[in-house]
């Protein structure tokens, strides 16, 4: 995560504001690199909601998809060319998000499907508004939000970790939650409430 820090003589704890797009740190003189990355870090899930939550696009925006930066560009069409992504409205956006999860979200589900000895399992990719993922357990069918790739990988993996333990448990109940932290013994840290993006255009 791009941030810019400010280093000021008054400042006497570690501050984050958003401006436009862009992440600033207020940080004094003798805070290191270091701590400053820590507290980004620990307030990574409030910047991406806050980012998401307002965002607009504008030339030099910027997405970055499993650790790669690409450029937004408003278009009359829809189009990714290398790292430039070429969008002329919301549906054009989600169209290119939905062709660019299919590969990296059937890859980590066949992963963890395979490593958790889960068979005969199936997944669609969907662009959801509202939800995450969904389990349809009686058709052994597994839904994932696309937009999930703009996201951590843990908290990718958290989604698919929890989408697959609703095949063995239809509820939210101890005994769910239970498998969950079987499977990932660290899923409250993995799972943030993060939102899904709603960008305007």
């Amino acid at each position: 995560m791009t941030y810019k820090i400010i280093r000021k003589k008054n400042v006497k704890r570690l501050i984050l504001k958003i401006e436009g797009n862009q992440i600033l740190v207020s940080a004094p003189i003798k805070a290191s690199k270091k701590e400053i990355d820590i507290f980004v870090k620990k307030n990574e899930e409030w910047i991406l909601n806050h980012l998401q939550s307002q965002w607009v696009l504008k030339e030099k925006d910027i997405l970055t998809i499993q650790n790669k930066i690409y450029h937004l560009h408003k278009s009359d069409k829809n189009e990714r060319i290398h790292q430039d992504l070429y969008i002329s409205s919301q549906k054009g956006l989600d169209k290119i998000i939905y062709e660019m999860a299919q590969p990296i979200l059937i890859n980590k589900f066949n992963l963890i499907t395979k490593s958790l000895s889960i068979d005969s399992v199936h997944l669609n990719i969907k662009i959801y508004k509202s939800q995450w993922g969904n389990c349809y357990y009686k058709k052994r069918l597994i839904h994932l939000n696309a937009y999930l790739i703009c996201f951590p990988d843990e908290f990718i993996d958290s989604v698919i970790i929890h989408e697959l333990a609703h095949l063995y448990y239809h509820n939210h109940s101890k005994d769910f939650y239970d498998l969950v932290f079987k499977w990932d013994p660290d899923y409250k840290n993995h799972h943030k409430n993060y939102q899904i993006p709603k960008w305007g255009m």
